[in-house]
């Protein structure tokens, strides 16, 4: 009898305009308030390869990072998340 390879789940994709969108949001912010990526990383409690990840668009954050984020800007996640998709559809 054959062994039946179990496939892992895949993991969920966000939509392809709303990262780099997310990633624009992100850097803006950290730019308005004059802070380096490591700086926004110390404030967030991630490692600075994260902040570059996220900006890059190369890393999705965590339910966890954006609302660590969010507080290091001085907004609510909604908001965060409310500017990043308004950018995604150039309502910015």
């Amino acid at each position: 009898m054959p062994v039946r390879r179990v496939q892992r789940p895949r993991r969920p994709r966000s939509a392809p305009e709303l990262l780099p969108a997310f990633a624009a949001v992100v850097r803006d912010l950290r730019l308005e308030q004059d802070m380096s990526q490591q700086e926004l990383a110390l404030a967030v409690g991630v490692h600075a390869t994260v902040i570059s990840r996220v900006e890059n668009g190369r890393g999705s954050p965590s339910l966890a990072t954006i609302e660590a984020l969010a507080k290091a800007f001085g907004i609510q996640p909604s908001e965060l998340l409310r500017r990043a998709e308004a950018e995604a559809s150039g309502t910015r």
